[in-house]
């Protein structure tokens, strides 16, 4: 069933899925070595002991989470420093290596708080993805151009329209021209890119740009038909700061909206199911929601269910026991 909190272990909940039934996974795993248990970070130093006592906790749940992913899903696992070298290790073992796609380095905030003098300021996390198989779904995602970017490289205007344009050159620097490719337009004989059929198409487009008889043609790119700037493996524009959002609402190491927008736009599709193991504040599921996925959150903790139904209601409208279900019932 989807729109679903579990209350309980994630690992027994896991052990009652079917196989190959969810579409997409994101966990931020708990360290069990910090002293809040519930979705907290470590700032101590990790020692041999600990993290073999976490990787033995954490390997079951791997493998559970990797026999309920679909052949054509991924699973997204964010966790911070002092664990991710040995986590990814876990990863391979159960995904394979060949599995792995990539590693996000993604910025906390600007105001690191576990400063040192003797070391640098440790501001990131790690989300390292891995897919079930070779035949995964990946929406490339981009994000809006920098407006300085914008008025040097898009600082034409079409009077008409008041669509903002840049200039691709259309002539080809080979000294011998595919045949076909070398004639005389607007006046002017070169080598160009495209075919002389092609060329007079988008003239009557009205694609074609000449500032003054006898100069060279170029193509208009026009800026409202591109996509933006390609999303790289280093988010930055993702992170959260103080005053909060007043889409978030307030635990431990909660992730931005917009984090797990992403996530699940570029990993999943309308109507798939995502995964959150340790749902935390339910950021997952609020953002599962409002893109149109089926979602389902498990947490051990009382107060992580409270504050994923909770958040559900004050901000989507969402009623326990009509909109989703919490299972086993309880009442906060």
């Amino acid at each position: 069933m989807t729109q679903t909190i579990h209350c309980e272990d994630c690992l027994d909940v896991l052990l009652r899925f079917p196989s190959a039934s969810i579409n997409l996974i994101y966990i931020d795993p708990p360290f069990i070595g910090a002293e809040d248990i519930t979705n907290s970070k470590p700032n101590h130093i990790i020692n041999t002991e600990s993290i073999y006592d976490y990787s033995e906790w954490l390997l079951p749940r791997i493998i559970e989470l990797h026999r309920i992913l679909k052949d054509d899903g991924s699973i997204y696992l964010q966790c911070d420093s002092s664990t991710d070298a040995y986590i990814k290790i876990l990863l391979d073992k159960i995904f394979g290596i060949e599995n792995f796609n990539s590693r996000i380095i993604w910025k906390r905030n600007s105001l690191p708080n576990n400063f040192s003098e003797k070391k640098y300021r440790n501001n990131y996390d790690s989300i390292y993805i891995y897919n079930k198989s070779n035949n995964y779904k990946f929406n490339y995602q981009y994000a809006e151009f920098d407006t300085k970017y914008i008025d040097s490289a898009y600082k034409y205007l079409e009077p008409d329209t008041g669509r903002r344009f840049a200039l691709n050159d259309l002539t080809s620097s080979l000294k011998n021209s595919r045949p076909g490719l070398t004639y005389e337009f607007l006046g002017i004989e070169r080598n160009w890119r495209i075919s002389q059929e092609q060329m007079m198409r988008m003239h009557e487009e009205g694609r074609i740009y000449q500032s003054r008889p006898g100069s060279i043609p170029s193509l208009k790119r026009y800026l409202d038909e591109q996509k933006g700037t390609a999303i790289d493996s280093i988010w930055t524009d993702t992170t959260i700061d103080q005053p909060r959002a007043k889409t978030e609402t307030y635990y431990t190491s909660q992730k931005p909206l917009s984090l797990l927008e992403r996530i699940i736009k570029t990993s999943s599709d309308e109507g798939d199911v995502v995964l959150d193991a340790f749902c935390g504040s339910g950021t997952t599921l609020h953002a599962a929601q409002l893109l149109g996925r089926q979602w389902i959150g498990i947490d051990s903790s009382k107060s992580a269910c409270q504050f994923s139904a909770e958040g559900l209601k004050i901000f989507l409208g969402l009623e326990a026991g009509k909109d989703f279900h919490i299972l086993p019932a309880q009442s906060f």
